[in-house]
C-alpha cells in the first residue's frame, strides 16, 4: 500500500513536534503545540510544495520537510490570527485562546514558529544556495503575512 502525500505530510509535520515530557507542565505544553497540527486541515500550501517538487522532476518526498515547515508556519499564524480576530473556533474545535487563554496560546504559536525554523535549519539534501533561497522565501512570506495582518 502506498502512502499518500497527505498522510506523509501529516506524519512529517508531527514528527518535528515534541510528544512527551516527564514534567507535567511541559507535557501539557507539548500537547498544546500539537493541537492545531493534529486537528487536520487540507494542508494546501504543503501539498503545493510537494506538487511543485514533482513538477520539477524530483520525487515529492524530497520536499516533505519544506512542506512541513510551511504547514508549521500556517499553524502558528492561525493561532495568532485567531487571537487577533477573537475567533470562536478553528477546524471544528474552540480556538486555542478560548480554551487556554491568550498568553498561553501566544506562547504555543511562538513555539510553532521556532519549530518551523528548526525544520528549515536542519534541511538535508539541498545545496547551500537552495537552502538560502528557501530561507529567503520564508522570510519574505513571514514579512508579507505580518504586513497583511
Amino acid at each position: 500500500m502506498s502512502i499518500t502525500t497527505q498522510d506523509a505530510l501529516n506524519e512529517r509535520i508531527l514528527s518535528h513536534l515534541p510528544k512527551q515530557h516527564d514534567k507535567a507542565e511541559l507535557a501539557t505544553f507539548y500537547d498544546l503545540i500539537r493541537d492545531y497540527p493534529e486537528r487536520g486541515g487540507k494542508h494546501l500550501r504543503g501539498q503545493l510544495v510537494l506538487r511543485s517538487v514533482s513538477a520539477h522532476g524530483v520525487a515529492w518526498r524530497r520536499g516533505l520537510d519544506v512542506a512541513a515547515a510551511l504547514e508549521l508556519f500556517q499553524n502558528w499564524v492561525l493561532i495568532h490570527d485567531d487571537i487577533e480576530d477573537d475567533s470562536e473556533d478553528r477546524r471544528g474545535a474552540p480556538a486555542l485562546h478560548r480554551t487556554v487563554g491568550m498568553p498561553v496560546a501566544l506562547n504555543v504559536g511562538d513555539a510553532l514558529h521556532v519549530y518551523m525554523w528548526r525544520v528549515l535549519h536542519h534541511l538535508e539534501g539541498f545545496s547551500s544556495d537552495v537552502q538560502r533561497l528557501i530561507f529567503s522565501e520564508f522570510e519574505w512570506m513571514i514579512s508579507r503575512t505580518a504586513e497583511g495582518q
